[in-house]
């Protein structure tokens, strides 16, 4: 492991987990509400309790003030943050003895210029780690393992499910048997958009299946019961022709010669050629993004009992992102039992995101020059709206922002697609610009990023979101 992971981020996890096992007090631990959040708030309570420590989980949306003010109460000394905290973590620090940040969204300039003084490679002394005297105490018991701050690219090769995992088997080797929901958060981050997975996260994958953690299938990317179930609820990919009017679904099956009660994990690779081929030619109709296209049949990875990472993710998502997140955790420590209360739960959810996408395609978005928007009600179904409904059916030239508004704040949830981002998008730059010009604050990813103005500021946001993607657009060209 040592000789694929950088020699400064293989030192970070020796202090992290030599701080940990030297600790003996509650350690408290943050953790974002999405399903790669999620997965890394599991993957962290699991190792905490095999390491026979005391804890204290929270998920949520983001580190706002009210997150300060929890902290100035509780007085924590070790805090773990994951899925987020990196270009706030020198505020953070001000109410904690210990912090630990495992993340892999795009650091501020502050933060790396922090990182180049005081987050260099530690200095050795006979093959042992020495810090080194000239770092500030405060700086010393900081540890940001966040993937860009090595190198190594948070939107594609390594999610905070991945950075957490890496700690948890430097805790513990035991601790692999985690992989699949290590898998399902780079699923749900969409970190194998391509179909295939890279950096760290095919590292963990790979060896994950030659040890024989997880099994390897070539399968489609949407998943259920029978392919008659499959068709019918799936939102990604999202079947406009099937929403639009159910009953194609029989039509289709039946001219291809494949039963509606078939299992998914059943079926031949004749029919899984079939299937695929229909599906992509209707989406080449439709224009629907290549990417989704290709990626209609590709690998999947399967847990010893048969659970597929991209059920997991959806579990882990739906149960995060509607306040359910004491289910999706349970499925770490007893997956029997809380596994039909989060199919339930994702059920439920997909129906509600279901509505959300018909009501897109019917009354569109409102266009500004470089980007397009959208309001819905919920927060909390912003981000899949956003990404779905741009893949599937909205103008492909634009991001799309989806806006929600929760007493005096306006969130913003922003997505693009890759044939942008390689024109020069960078949606977590024009989110953090844009929301610190309106009062409000912003980041995230270059293909995915969100923000939050005060009420009365979005259209501020807009416009200045449309020019910094303009300009963004511009210059790579």
């Amino acid at each position: 492991m040592a000789s694929l992971i950088p020699s400064n981020l293989y030192d970070g996890y020796k202090l992290a987990t030599n701080l940990l096992s030297n600790y003996h007090g509650i350690v408290r631990v943050f953790s974002h509400y999405d399903a790669d959040g999620i997965a890394a708030a599991g993957i962290l309570a699991k190792t905490l309790y095999r390491f026979g420590k005391s804890f204290n989980l929270t998920c949520r949306k983001n580190l706002d003030p009210e997150f300060f003010e929890q902290l100035k109460k509780e007085k924590n000394k070790l805090l773990i943050i994951a899925d987020m905290g990196t270009n706030q973590a020198l505020a953070i620090k001000e109410y904690v003895e210990y912090l630990i940040v495992l993340d892999h969204h795009e650091p501020s300039d502050e933060i790396r210029e922090w990182h180049r003084l005081y987050g260099a490679e530690p200095e050795r002394e006979k093959g042992k780690l020495v810090l080194d005297e000239k770092r500030s105490l405060e700086s010393r018991n900081i540890l940001l393992l966040n993937s860009h701050l090595y190198g190594i690219d948070g939107t594609k090769e390594a999610c905070a499910s991945t950075m957490c995992f890496l700690f948890s088997i430097f805790c513990n080797p035991t601790n692999w048997d985690l992989l699949p929901f290590a898998i399902a958060g780079c699923e749900g981050d969409r970190q194998n958009s391509d179909g295939k997975f890279h950096g760290l996260n095919r590292w963990i994958i790979e060896e994950g299946t030659a040890h024989g953690i997880v099994e390897k299938r070539r399968t489609f990317s949407f998943d259920g019961e029978t392919v008659y179930d499959a068709l019918s609820t799936t939102n990604d990919p999202f079947f406009r022709m099937f929403v639009e009017k159910p009953g194609r679904i029989s039509e289709a099956l039946a001219k291809l010669s494949i039963p509606e009660k078939a299992k998914m994990g059943e079926l031949t690779p004749e029919q899984i050629k079939k299937l695929n081929s229909f599906l992509s030619l209707q989406y080449l109709r439709e224009d629907v993004d290549l990417s989704a296209v290709l990626t209609l049949c590709r690998e999947d990875y399967f847990t010893k009992i048969g659970i597929r990472a991209k059920t997991l993710a959806n579990y882990l998502n739906a149960c995060g992102r509607t306040g359910k997140q004491e289910l999706a955790v349970g499925l770490f420590f007893d997956f029997d039992r809380y596994a039909d209360a989060c199919a339930g739960v994702r059920n439920a959810y997909r129906e509600k995101v279901r509505k959300y996408l018909l009501r897109l395609l019917k009354d569109g978005t409102n266009r500004l020059e470089a980007i397009q928007y959208t309001w819905v009600e919920e927060a909390e179904f912003a981000g899949a709206i956003g990404g779905l409904a741009l893949t599937f059916f909205l103008d492909k030239t634009k991001p799309v922002f989806v806006l929600s508004k929760k007493e005096n704040v306006v969130s913003i949830s922003a997505r693009g697609l890759d044939s942008l981002v390689k024109e020069g998008l960078n949606l977590a730059e024009c989110c953090r610009i844009a929301a610190e010009k309106c009062g409000g604050r912003g980041g995230g990813h270059n293909i995915a990023a969100g923000a939050e103005v005060p009420e009365g500021k979005e259209e501020d946001f807009l416009k200045l979101a449309d020019e910094i993607v303009k300009s963004q657009r511009k210059n790579s060209g």
